[in-house]
Protein backbone atom coordinates (compact mmCIF):
# COMPACT_ATOMS: atom_id res chain seq x y z
CA UNK A 1 0.00 0.00 0.00
CA UNK A 2 1.09 3.05 -0.51
CA UNK A 3 2.34 5.60 2.48
CA UNK A 4 -0.89 7.06 4.45
CA UNK A 5 -1.42 9.41 6.90
CA UNK A 6 -3.16 7.29 10.46
CA UNK A 7 -6.11 9.63 9.88
CA UNK A 8 -6.88 8.16 6.53
CA UNK A 9 -5.78 4.72 8.06
CA UNK A 10 -8.60 5.08 10.10
CA UNK A 11 -11.10 6.58 7.82
CA UNK A 12 -10.62 3.57 5.20
CA UNK A 13 -11.09 1.02 8.54
CA UNK A 14 -13.99 2.96 9.39
CA UNK A 15 -15.68 2.80 5.80
CA UNK A 16 -15.11 -1.26 5.21
CA UNK A 17 -16.78 -1.68 8.71
CA UNK A 18 -19.58 0.13 7.71
CA UNK A 19 -19.99 -1.42 4.25
CA UNK A 20 -19.13 -4.94 6.55
CA UNK A 21 -21.98 -3.97 8.74
CA UNK A 22 -24.62 -3.29 5.90
CA UNK A 23 -23.96 -6.63 4.16
CA UNK A 24 -26.79 -8.91 5.61
CA UNK A 25 -26.74 -12.74 5.64
CA UNK A 26 -23.78 -14.79 5.13
CA UNK A 27 -23.58 -18.29 3.72
CA UNK A 28 -19.94 -19.85 3.37
CA UNK A 29 -19.89 -22.30 0.77
CA UNK A 30 -19.08 -22.86 -2.89
CA UNK A 31 -22.53 -22.76 -5.39
CA UNK A 32 -22.79 -26.39 -7.08
CA UNK A 33 -25.34 -26.72 -10.21
CA UNK A 34 -26.13 -30.83 -10.63
CA UNK A 35 -28.43 -32.59 -12.48
CA UNK A 36 -30.95 -35.39 -11.18
CA UNK A 37 -33.47 -37.54 -13.33
CA UNK A 38 -37.59 -36.91 -12.13
CA UNK A 39 -39.30 -39.74 -11.71
CA UNK A 40 -41.55 -40.06 -14.74
CA UNK A 41 -40.36 -42.72 -17.04
CA UNK A 42 -41.35 -40.95 -20.71
CA UNK A 43 -38.93 -37.52 -19.66
CA UNK A 44 -35.93 -37.14 -21.98
CA UNK A 45 -33.80 -37.28 -18.79
CA UNK A 46 -34.10 -41.27 -18.58
CA UNK A 47 -32.67 -40.89 -22.35
CA UNK A 48 -29.37 -39.54 -21.08
CA UNK A 49 -30.04 -35.84 -21.25
CA UNK A 50 -28.98 -33.52 -18.45
CA UNK A 51 -32.55 -32.46 -17.51
CA UNK A 52 -34.12 -30.79 -13.93
CA UNK A 53 -30.82 -28.28 -12.39
CA UNK A 54 -30.61 -27.97 -8.37
CA UNK A 55 -28.14 -25.75 -6.45
CA UNK A 56 -26.47 -27.33 -3.59
CA UNK A 57 -23.96 -25.08 -1.63
CA UNK A 58 -20.78 -27.32 -0.74
CA UNK A 59 -18.46 -26.86 1.77
CA UNK A 60 -15.79 -28.40 4.01
CA UNK A 61 -16.57 -29.29 8.22
CA UNK A 62 -14.24 -30.89 9.79
CA UNK A 63 -12.20 -32.10 6.90
CA UNK A 64 -15.41 -33.24 5.15
CA UNK A 65 -17.15 -32.18 1.98
CA UNK A 66 -21.08 -31.15 3.09
CA UNK A 67 -23.50 -30.38 0.98
CA UNK A 68 -26.52 -28.15 1.76
CA UNK A 69 -29.51 -28.53 -0.67
CA UNK A 70 -31.01 -25.54 -1.84
CA UNK A 71 -34.97 -24.97 -2.61
CA UNK A 72 -35.45 -23.84 -6.14
CA UNK A 73 -37.48 -20.53 -4.65
CA UNK A 74 -34.35 -19.60 -2.47
CA UNK A 75 -31.79 -20.29 -5.08
CA UNK A 76 -31.61 -16.38 -5.78
CA UNK A 77 -31.20 -15.52 -2.10
CA UNK A 78 -28.50 -18.59 -1.26
CA UNK A 79 -26.37 -17.26 -4.17
CA UNK A 80 -26.73 -13.58 -2.63
CA UNK A 81 -25.67 -14.81 0.52
CA UNK A 82 -23.11 -16.92 -0.73
CA UNK A 83 -22.33 -13.29 -2.60
CA UNK A 84 -22.05 -11.54 0.81
CA UNK A 85 -19.77 -14.14 2.71
CA UNK A 86 -17.38 -13.26 -0.22
CA UNK A 87 -16.95 -9.81 -0.04
CA UNK A 88 -16.97 -10.16 3.78
CA UNK A 89 -13.98 -12.34 3.76
CA UNK A 90 -12.59 -9.70 0.81
CA UNK A 91 -13.37 -7.03 3.24
CA UNK A 92 -12.29 -8.47 6.72
CA UNK A 93 -8.27 -8.93 4.59
CA UNK A 94 -8.79 -5.35 3.80
CA UNK A 95 -8.96 -4.44 7.35
CA UNK A 96 -6.23 -6.72 8.76
CA UNK A 97 -3.77 -4.90 6.18
CA UNK A 98 -4.92 -1.57 7.10
CA UNK A 99 -4.48 -2.47 10.45
CA UNK A 100 -1.17 -3.95 9.86
CA UNK A 101 -0.51 -0.44 7.90
CA UNK A 102 -1.10 1.34 11.20
CA UNK A 103 0.88 -1.16 13.41
CA UNK A 104 3.96 -0.37 10.82
CA UNK A 105 3.26 3.10 11.10
CA UNK A 106 3.38 3.37 14.46
CA UNK A 107 6.89 0.78 15.37
CA UNK A 108 8.47 3.34 12.45
CA UNK A 109 7.65 6.22 14.54
CA UNK A 110 8.76 4.64 17.77
CA UNK A 111 12.14 3.30 16.56
CA UNK A 112 12.57 6.49 14.64
CA UNK A 113 11.72 8.28 18.31
CA UNK A 114 14.13 6.04 19.97
CA UNK A 115 17.24 6.24 17.36
CA UNK A 116 16.70 10.11 17.77
CA UNK A 117 16.94 10.53 22.06
CA UNK A 118 19.78 7.46 21.33
CA UNK A 119 21.53 10.47 19.46
CA UNK A 120 20.41 13.36 21.21
CA UNK A 121 22.00 11.57 24.28
CA UNK A 122 25.07 10.67 22.72
CA UNK A 123 25.86 13.78 21.45
CA UNK A 124 25.62 16.03 24.40
CA UNK A 125 28.30 16.88 26.27
CA UNK A 126 28.73 15.19 29.60
CA UNK A 127 28.67 17.15 32.43
CA UNK A 128 30.45 16.56 35.79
Amino acid sequence: MELKSEKRIYASINLRLKKLGQLGPLLQGTPVRKYRKCTAADCPCHRGRKMHPFLVISTKVDQKTRTLYVPVAMEETALAWVKNFRSAKKLIAELSALSEDLIRMRAGRARAASRRSALSSSSAPETP
